[in-house]
């Protein structure tokens, strides 16, 4: 069976971040009704986001995983391309060198 496809778009990416968001906010909307404040509310706040969020939104964060995982590797699929730009360069330049060097050995030192 294969694995189902990458989802394309950013919308895993927003539903993620939207989640994650909230859950924060109604994490510290919480403790701040429990009495907490200052650092110690910020700090448990995204402690606690993070572990209710690494249970309830796995589904999410494995929806978004694919999406840039797909992104990504239609990125490098293209680096072919910069790969031969990069290289035409770097041989541009060592051209560029060699012939500064090769000026400096013929010119005598002034």
């Amino acid at each position: 069976m294969n694995p189902p496809a990458a989802p394309t778009g950013a919308r895993p990416v927003l539903i993620y971040t939207v989640a994650r968001v909230t859950l924060l906010g109604a994490v510290l909307l919480v403790l701040r009704l429990v009495g907490l404040r200052g650092p110690l509310l910020l700090v448990l706040g995204v402690l606690g986001s993070g572990v209710i969020s690494y249970v309830l939104l796995a589904p999410q964060r494995v929806a978004m995983a694919r999406t840039v995982e797909g992104r990504l590797a239609g990125r490098t699929a293209g680096s072919g391309r910069l790969r031969r730009r990069m290289g035409a360069a770097r041989e541009e330049e060592d051209a560029y060198v060699d012939r500064l060097e090769a000026d400096r050995r013929t010119d005598p030192p002034a």
